[in-house]
C-alpha cells in the first residue's frame, strides 16, 4: 500500500523535539556570567523582602566560597543553555566534630511546566555529588513562596525547623 501524500492544503512539517535536559556540578565560577541573566530573574520572581532591599548579590563572596572548597553548583541544561541552578555551601557541622554538612544557598528553575522535575534532578544531583564528597548531613531551605516541600519530601527529607526574618526597622524590642 503506498503512503498517502499530503493535499495541497496540509503540510507535514517535522518539528525538532527540544534537547534533553542534563545535571551536572559546575564551578560556579565558570558559569557565572551565564547564571547574571537567570539570578535576575530569580530575584524578580522569588525575591525576599524587596519592598526594603534590592538585588546586590555579591558575587566575590561566592567566588571565595569555591575557592576554599566551601560552594557546589549543580545545574540544569537545556543543551547549552542553562535553565535552573541550585547552589550548597559545604561547611563542618559545628554541631558534630566528625561531620560534614551542606545547606542550600539558593535555587532556581526558569519558568517552565517541568520546573519541579526540573529542581527534582537538581537536588538528586546535587545529592549524590554531596555523599560521595564525604557530607553526612543536608539541610535545605526554601522560601514560603518558592516552596520545594513536595519534591524535597519525596527524597526523603523532613521539615526539621522553621525560619523568621526580622526587617529591622521594624523591630518592637
Amino acid at each position: 500500500m503506498a503512503e498517502r501524500q499530503p493535499s495541497k492544503l496540509e503540510t507535514r512539517v517535522q518539528v525538532p523535539s527540544p534537547a534533553p535536559i542534563t545535571y551536572q556540578v559546575e564551578k560556579f565560577s565558570e558559569c557565572l556570567l551565564e547564571g547574571r541573566t537567570l539570578a535576575a530573574a530569580h530575584w524578580k520572581e522569588f525575591g525576599n523582602r524587596q519592598d526594603i532591599r534590592d538585588f546586590d548579590m555579591d558575587y566575590n563572596k561566592y567566588l571565595a566560597a569555591e575557592l576554599q572548597g566551601k560552594l557546589m553548583m549543580s545545574t540544569a541544561r537545556r543543551g547549552d543553555m542553562m535553565v535552573g541552578y541550585l547552589a550548597m555551601f559545604v561547611i563542618q557541622d559545628t554541631h558534630a566534630s566528625a561531620g560534614k554538612m551542606a545547606e542550600s544557598a539558593f535555587f532556581y528553575t526558569s519558568p517552565h511546566p517541568m520546573r519541579g522535575i526540573i529542581l527534582r534532578g537538581m537536588i538528586r544531583c546535587a545529592v549524590r555529588y554531596l555523599l560521595d564528597n564525604g557530607v553526612n548531613y543536608i539541610r535545605f531551605r526554601h522560601r514560603l513562596k518558592q516552596t520545594a516541600r513536595p519534591i524535597l519530601e519525596n527524597l526523603g527529607f523532613v521539615m526539621d525547623e522553621l525560619s523568621y526574618s526580622l526587617d529591622v526597622s521594624k523591630f518592637r524590642g
